[in-house]
C-alpha cells in the first residue's frame, strides 16, 4: 500500500518545464498518483492545484500540514551566537532570510529590494544558506554597488558591509533571534518551513504571495485573488506581491513596507505573540496524530490504543 506525500507546487514550479516537464505532468505524475491509496499534500493550495489538474484523484487527497517542534526551535534560538553578528544587530536594523540559494527563492529580487531600502533606511541584509546561485547573487550585489561580506572568502567580519552571506548554518535560529525582519521573496513554495520557523521565534515576517503556502500561514482568511497586487496586512505578518516583472510596482511595494516596518518600535511585540500562536497550530503532536490515523486507514487497521 502506498501513501504519496506532495511537498511542493508542480504547476508553478519553474524547474518543471520543457519536454521533460510535460512528460512529468502528463504521464509520470498521473501514473504515480493513481497507484497511491492516499495522496497527502502539505498545504490546501497544493490540494486545490492537484484537484484541478487531476480530477480523478480528488477522493485520494488529504492535507496534513508540516509539524514544528516550537519549543525546540525557541530553545535553539537561545544558544550563543557569534558576537560579531549580535553586535551588528545591536547597531543596525537587520533584514534576514535563510534558504537554499536557488532560483526558487528569488534572492536577486530581495537584493534589489534591499538596495532601495538601504538608501532610505540604514539597514543590513543577512542571507543564511548556500546553493547553486551563490555567485550570481553575489554578482548582483556587486552590480548594485552593495558592499558584500561572505563567509567563504576569509575576510574579517565588520559592520561596514551592506549584505552578509553567512553560509549554511547548523543552527540558523540563533541568528534569526537577533534580526529585526524576516523577508521571503520566493517565486513558488509548498509549505515554507523557514517562514514558519521565523514566526516561531517571534520575528516579524513579510512573504511573497506565491503558490503555495505563505497565504495559508500569514493570511488564512483572505479571499482575494492570488497573488495579491498590493501588501495585505494581518496580525501574523504581511503578504506581499510577487517580486517579479509581471508586477512592476512590486519592488516599490516591498521597499515601502520594509522601510515602514523597520521604523516601527511596537510591531515586534505584536507579531511575536500572534506569530508564535499561529505556528502552534502546526504542532508536531497534531501532525503526528493525523499521520498515524491516515496510516491506520490505509492499512485498514484500527490503530486506536495500538502501536504501529
Amino acid at each position: 500500500r502506498t501513501i504519496c506525500w506532495v511537498h511542493g507546487t508542480k504547476r508553478f514550479d519553474e524547474n518543471i518545464t520543457g519536454t521533460i516537464g510535460l512528460i512529468r505532468h502528463r504521464i509520470l505524475m498521473p501514473v504515480i498518483y493513481r497507484r497511491a491509496q492516499k495522496i497527502v499534500t502539505v498545504s490546501r493550495g497544493i490540494r486545490d492545484e492537484l484537484s484541478r489538474s487531476y480530477p480523478s484523484i480528488v477522493p485520494l487527497l488529504k492535507t496534513i500540514y508540516n509539524g514544528f517542534d516550537i519549543e525546540g526551535i525557541q530553545q535553539s534560538s537561545r544558544e550563543e551566537t557569534d558576537e560579531n553578528f549580535v553586535r551588528l544587530c545591536g547597531t543596525s536594523s537587520v533584514i534576514i532570510t535563510h534558504c537554499r540559494l536557488s532560483r526558487q527563492k528569488n534572492l536577486t529580487a530581495l537584493v534589489r529590494i534591499f538596495e532601495k531600502v538601504a538608501k532610505i533606511a540604514p539597514s543590513k541584509l543577512a542571507i543564511l544558506g548556500d546553493g547553486e546561485l551563490r555567485h550570481a547573487i553575489i554578482d548582483e550585489c556587486s552590480a548594485l554597488q552593495l558592499k558584500t561580506w561572505t563567509c567563504w572568502d576569509g575576510a574579517p567580519f565588520a559592520g561596514s558591509y551592506d549584505v552578509y552571506f553567512m553560509g549554511q548554518q547548523q543552527n540558523p535560529f540563533k541568528y534569526l533571534k537577533h534580526a529585526h525582519l524576516y523577508a521571503m521573496t520566493s517565486g513558488w513554495e509548498g509549505f515554507p518551513l523557514a517562514l514558519c520557523e521565523a514566526m516561531a521565534i517571534g520575528l516579524p515576517v513579510m512573504a511573497a504571495d506565491c503558490f503555495t503556502g505563505p497565504r495559508e500561514i500569514i493570511a488564512p482568511d483572505i479571499n482575494s485573488q492570488q497573488p495579491v497586487q498590493t501588501p495585505f496586512h494581518t496580525q501574523y505578518g504581511v503578504l506581499m506581491p510577487l517580486a517579479d516583472r509581471i508586477n512592476p510596482r512590486a519592488i516599490e511595494h516591498w521597499t515601502s513596507e520594509i522601510v515602514n516596518l523597520l521604523g516601527k518600535t511596537n510591531v515586534s511585540k505584536t507579531q511575536t505573540t500572534a506569530g508564535i500562536g499561529r505556528i502552534q497550530e502546526f504542532s508536531f503532536s497534531e501532525t503526528m496524530e493525523q499521520t498515524v490515523s491516515l496510516i491506520g486507514e490505509v492499512a485498514n487497521v484500527n490503530t486506536n490504543g495500538k502501536d504501529l
